[in-house]
């Protein structure tokens, strides 16, 4: 069984917040600490009282002293750790498997004319691990299918945003999602596998169809709207982060700022990346970490 590659926040919220507040996790420190507040508060309480006994008495004031004094120390401390907090890349030559596989749909390009052809050819129906039939694609969709065979064994939804129409142009690539689809599924399924392969009609909201003629590739916010929204479906089809893979090999650099800004979001989602040269994927986790 996979395991998830980063823990949940959850799991190191209590260290986060011994750091945060105690300068470290310490055991004696933060005793120490957690007495000095207790009493504290005590005061506080006996003052509060003695207030009501003798409001101009400084007996009550001062007893208020240790606890400001002692805020203030957990302020300053929590602002030195906060300093102390660092962007950490964890990068894999082997990506963990996954059940689902976020995509941006580039253009078919050289392999255009071939495309329908080869999905219904019966030499390559469900030979997608082949690498002989992956590397006879010499156009950018080489790269999701080297994609999709990495992450075969456990993959069961594919989910593809494609690009909108430029302005003046018919160039957007969601006129080309129906044939993405019935190559994917003629390479990658068979008897014994079967795997969605979905597009905005499916994962859009029904009170939202935004994206049905695909996603402004140069729009980072709609683009991190939309995979936003991807995940929302996934999740309702009760796939976790740590299950879910972002691809943003395809379209221009915006897809990448989007799926990178959406991986930091939340503990346990990662991006990958299918290097152009040597067909090599390569995973990224993106996470916040804490100086020790």
């Amino acid at each position: 069984m996979q395991r998830r590659l980063a823990p949940k926040l959850e799991d190191e919220l209590p260290i986060f917040l011994a750091r945060a507040m105690f300068g470290g996790s310490n055991n004696l420190k933060i005793v120490v600490l957690v007495l000095a507040l207790w009493v504290s508060i005590n005061l506080l309480s006996a003052s509060i009282s003695d207030w009501f006994l003798q409001p101009f008495g400084w007996l009550p004031a001062a007893r208020v002293l240790p606890l400001m004094l002692l805020l203030g120390l957990l302020w300053w401390l929590g602002r030195r750790r906060v300093r102390q907090i660092s962007l950490t890349v964890v990068q894999s030559e082997d990506p963990q498997k996954c059940k689902a596989l976020v995509l941006f749909l580039s253009p078919p390009r050289i392999d255009s004319g071939s495309v329908d052809a080869w999905s219904s050819d019966p030499a390559m129906k469900g030979g997608i691990l082949n690498p002989e039939i992956r590397s006879g694609f010499k156009g950018p969709w080489r790269m999701p299918l080297e994609a999709i065979a990495h992450h075969l064994e456990r993959l069961t939804d594919i989910l593809v945003l494609p690009s909108s129409d430029a302005p003046g142009e018919q160039d957007g690539t969601y006129r080309h999602l129906d044939r993405f689809r019935t190559l994917v599924k003629w390479l990658a399924c068979d008897d014994r596998r079967r795997i969605e392969v979905l597009g905005p009609a499916q994962f859009s909201a029904e009170s939202s169809r935004e994206w049905d003629l695909g996603a402004d590739f140069e729009d980072a916010d709609s683009l991190v709207r939309a995979l936003g929204r991807m995940l929302e479906f996934l999740h309702l089809r009760k796939i976790e982060d740590y299950e879910i893979m972002i691809d943003i090999t395809g379209g221009q650099k915006p897809p990448s700022v989007a799926g990178s800004a959406v991986a930091l979001e939340k503990e346990g989602r990662r991006i990958q990346y299918v290097s152009t040269r040597d067909f090599k994927i390569r995973s990224y986790d993106i996470t916040y970490r804490t100086e020790p």
